[in-house]
């Protein structure tokens, strides 16, 4: 049985970007998160809050860490919020970050998003 929990295009504030005047404004950034497990939570069953994960505590924390200091390159934000996930889930998951941002280029685009995480 393969059971995900995704978080669309959770909207953050970031110091981001290779210069220094780029990254002296946040930016929008938006964190897509895809967490497959490897055996179901325990709410499927019980649907008690306790036997699952609180996604709200998982957003909070990252929101809270990434939105105070800066980043150069979404890859590493990318590999930052695969750290905290991966905490927070622990082994029990697959975890896989997608980082979007709709660079200042001359061309109409809707973003540029680079993806870190398992394999399975």
């Amino acid at each position: 049985m393969k059971t995900t929990l995704v978080i669309h295009q959770l909207e953050v504030n970031v110091s981001l970007g290779w210069g220094d005047e780029e990254r002296s404004q946040k930016q929008t950034v938006w964190v897509d998160l895809h967490i497959d497990f490897k055996i179901p939570p325990k709410a499927t069953e019980t649907d008690h809050l306790d036997d699952t994960y609180c996604y709200y505590t998982l957003t909070h924390q990252i929101v809270k860490n990434i939105s105070e200091r800066p980043f150069r390159l979404i890859e590493h934000l990318s590999f930052e919020i695969y750290k905290i996930a991966k905490t927070f889930f622990g082994e029990a998951s697959f975890v896989k970050i997608g980082v979007t941002k709709k660079p200042d280029i001359s061309y109409p685009n809707q973003g540029v998003t680079f993806w870190y995480g398992d394999g399975e």
